[in-house]
C-alpha cells in the first residue's frame, strides 16, 4: 500500500512540475524577447508574437511530458507484461525440456520474469525517446534561422 501511494505522489509532484514548466513558457519567451530585442538584429526582424512562438515550440517541456506518458504507460502496462513474460518463460521452459517449472525453486523463474518485463518496459521507453527525437525542434537560434529564411522567400 506505501508503494502505491508513494507512486502516486511521485507522479503527482511530476505532473505538478510539468504543468508549471508549461505555464511559464509563455512568460519567459516574453522576457527573454524584451531583453534581446535591442542587442539581436534578428529578433526584431522576427517580432515578438513570431519570437514567442518559435520559443514555446522550442522550450515547451514536450520531452518531460512524453517522459511522464512513458512512465505512465509502463506502469499501466505492468500487469499484461508481467502475463505475457511468465507466458513467454514458461513456453521457453517446458520446451527446453527442463523439470516441471518451480522444482528448480522460484529464484529462476523470478529472475527471468523481472528481465522480460525489464524489456518490455525499455520498449517503452524507447518508443517514447524516438517519439522524442524524431520530433524535437532545433535550438532557438536555428528556428529563427528557419523562420527568417521562410519570411524572406
Amino acid at each position: 500500500m506505501i508503494l502505491f501511494i508513494s507512486l502516486i505522489l511521485v507522479f503527482l509532484v511530476w505532473g505538478t512540475i510539468i504543468f508549471f514548466q508549461y505555464r511559464t513558457v509563455e512568460k519567459d519567451a516574453h522576457d527573454i524577447f524584451k531583453a534581446r530585442r535591442n542587442e539581436d538584429k534578428d529578433i526584431q526582424k522576427l517580432g515578438e508574437d513570431i519570437f514567442v512562438e518559435i520559443y514555446k515550440r522550442v522550450h515547451n517541456p514536450r520531452g518531460h511530458l512524453l517522459n511522464f506518458g512513458g512512465a505512465v504507460a509502463s506502469l499501466i502496462c505492468l500487469p499484461a507484461l508481467f502475463v505475457v513474460a511468465s507466458w513467454i518463460w514458461n513456453s521457453i521452459w517446458n520446451a527446453s525440456g527442463q523439470i516441471a517449472d518451480l522444482d528448480e525453486g522460484f529464484a529462476p523463474w523470478l529472475f527471468g520474469i523481472t528481465i522480460l518485463c525489464v524489456f518490455g518496459i525499455v520498449a517503452i521507453a524507447a518508443v517514447t525517446a524516438r517519439l522524442h527525437h524524431h520530433n524535437r525542434p532545433k535550438s532557438l537560434e536555428q528556428e529563427i534561422q528557419i523562420q527568417l529564411k521562410g519570411m524572406s522567400n
